[in-house]
């Protein structure tokens, strides 16, 4: 769905030189036959270990942080707990780790 704002977008044509953009469904389709949820493993933990290599740093500092995200009715893993904006809904509560000098999610874990 994030694709429909780009579509929109006059100066990304431009830059590329498009007249249009396709919609989010062309790409949704395009996804879905490509990429299983195994090739994007695959892929990512591929593109992570380059980037990572990469880096040419002495030291990294990992921010740890987290996050409550409400769901409403039965979503998978979704439980009872700590939901200050909706107590007493069901929730994920993510944990996050980023590098923050280079902008980058180091792991998330729900």
């Amino acid at each position: 769905m994030h694709t429909e704002f780009t579509r929109q977008a006059a100066v990304i044509r431009k830059i590329f030189g498009w007249s249009r953009i396709s919609g989010q469904n062309t790409y949704k389709r395009f996804f879905i036959i490509k990429f299983t949820q195994e090739k994007n493993q695959q892929i990512f933990i591929i593109m992570y270990q380059w980037f990572f290599q990469n880096l040419r740093f002495d030291n990294y500092a990992l921010d740890l942080d987290s996050s409550v995200v409400t769901h409403y009715g039965d979503q998978e893993g979704a439980r009872f707990g700590y939901n200050t904006k909706k107590p007493g809904r069901k929730s994920h509560h993510s944990l996050m780790t980023s590098i923050t000098v280079c902008r980058m999610i180091a792991n998330v874990r729900l």
